[in-house]
């Protein structure tokens, strides 16, 4: 009778890691995705100029507005959070829609932010979808908000008499980067903090040359469940780096997990998020 008993019910017993599974991923939909991190990343910049020590600059990325079942209330929590934060700068790394017509939205939402040094953006894949017809209308929306975006150009900032120059490079997944343009002007003894949406960029940028690179991009795999997040980071997002800090050529490379999705409208266990960074001066010897 028992062993009757056991092969009656191993079935629903199979149910039982499906049915966590679904829970999970609900949760992920229904709460992880607008349950926004407030983080913030101090990183070391050998010779940064000592007005520069201290620096802090807010980072919001990969909004997706028009994708599938976006979220217009969590990106309004995340410019008051990043306003919040009352950042020197704030920088913007790309991915702002996901279909044409949210363009408009993307002008509503973004228009709080302001920053003392002022709001620089750079431009991610999805933002190349439709080709110039949507670029141009996304550069002229974010440009007539009073935000500066870079497209392989160069901003200068300046404090008493020191510099510190941010290099914005256009999306270099969709290949529209190039970084000779970026660098025009720049002193060649300038070390420059790079915006580039697609973090793999910074293997081509040479050692010793740069602050630090801030992108976004893979969302922190969106979802970190084993293998699932390897697949989404690797095949999907087609890049090394999911989310966090890392170090490229010798350069500082921050990966923010961003605020929206792409695909599948579930976070879990990458929770979207607004992040401040701050430079900090160190002897150029102290780092290996």
């Amino acid at each position: 009778m028992k062993n009757v008993a056991w092969h009656r019910s191993w079935p629903l017993l199979a149910l039982v890691p499906l049915a966590g599974l679904g829970a999970a991923l609900l949760y992920g939909n229904l709460v992880e995705r607008h349950h926004l991190r407030d983080r913030r990343v101090e990183i070391e910049v050998p010779g940064l100029p000592d007005a520069f020590d201290g620096y802090r600059i807010v980072q919001l990325s990969d909004f997706h507005m028009g994708g599938r079942a976006w979220s217009p209330s969590t990106i309004r929590r995340a410019v008051e959070l990043a306003l919040s934060k009352r950042g020197d700068l704030i920088v913007l790394t790309g991915d702002f829609v996901e279909s044409t017509p949210a363009i408009a939205a993307c002008a509503e939402l973004l228009a709080p932010l302001r920053a003392p040094d002022g709001v620089l953006a750079v431009l991610g894949n999805h933002d190349y979808w439709n080709r110039a017809v949507r670029v141009h209308t996304i550069v002229q929306t974010l440009q007539d908000l009073g935000i500066r975006v870079l497209r392989n150009e160069s901003y200068r900032l300046r404090r008493d008499r020191d510099d510190l120059w941010i290099v914005g490079l256009d999306d270099a997944y969709s290949g529209h980067d190039y970084i000779p343009k970026a660098l025009a002007g720049v002193p060649q003894d300038a070390k420059p903090l790079v915006l580039s949406h697609y973090p793999d960029l910074a293997w081509r940028l040479g050692p010793d040359r740069w602050a630090a690179v801030l992108s976004g991009h893979a969302h922190g795999s969106q979802v970190r469940l084993p293998i699932v997040a390897r697949y989404a980071t690797q095949h999907v997002a087609k890049t090394r780096f999911s989310h966090g800090l890392y170090e490229i050529n010798r350069i500082p490379v921050f990966v923010t997990t961003g605020i929206g999705t792409s695909g599948r409208p579930v976070r879990l266990f990458a929770r979207p998020e607004v992040a401040t960074i701050v430079l900090r001066a160190v002897p150029a010897g102290k780092r290996a």
